[in-house]
């Protein structure tokens, strides 16, 4: 066995479940839920852009429409689902 077989800080889990916020293996999952929220918002902003010019430029084209509404509603949801976590 050799020094770097041996497990270091940050190659196991805390056994006990708890990580305090100081060590290197603490995961801060509020800043993930954070920018998953934030990259909902900006997708769903695009879709609704999306929706909008294709409703002002193309008033026929109904399942572009469609296709923007519902993934529109999709990005919608998810924001909800994180922010309720």
């Amino acid at each position: 066995m050799t020094a770097r077989d041996i497990p270091g800080i940050g190659d196991t889990g805390n056994p006990f479940g708890y990580v305090p916020p100081n060590s290197p293996d603490f995961v801060d999952h509020d800043d993930e839920k954070a920018a998953a929220i934030a990259t909902n918002i900006e997708a769903a902003r695009e879709w609704l852009d999306s929706f909008i010019d294709t409703a002002e430029n193309e008033p026929t084209n109904i399942k572009r429409m469609q296709q923007c509404r519902f993934l529109l509603v999709s990005c919608l949801t998810a924001i909800e689902e994180r922010a309720a976590k």
